[in-house]
């Protein structure tokens, strides 16, 4: 079995396969890809255009909007549990004060 030569090694193959590749490509791929390079570069958007066609994605909006409810959940019942602490504590200090003055000792 005869092991393919490596192109790298042998200066003679290496110029036959990139002639050959080069036979495949068109005439003006050359012109053709900078052309296409150009094109792509004259209508590429704006930064702020394809920020601005991002938030306004419906999915997007669609998370933002649960991510803003969700943040004012936890908000507001921190707050309500604060404050359902507070009461809570002060009506244990005083039973704790009742009970403290009808101790004998």
């Amino acid at each position: 079995m005869k092991t393919p030569t490596d192109p790298t090694r042998d200066p003679r193959l290496w110029a036959q396969r990139q002639a050959y590749a080069a036979s495949l490509l068109p005439g003006n791929f050359a012109d053709n890809v900078l052309r296409a390079a150009r094109l792509a570069d004259e209508d590429a958007e704006p930064a702020h255009t394809r920020v601005w066609r991002f938030f306004h994605n419906p999915f997007t909006l669609s998370a933002l909007t649960a991510c803003a409810c969700f943040a004012a959940v936890v908000f507001f019942h921190t707050q309500s549990v604060n404050q359902t602490n507070e009461k809570n504590l002060a009506d244990w200090r005083d039973l704790a004060e009742q009970v403290a003055s009808f101790d004998p000792f």
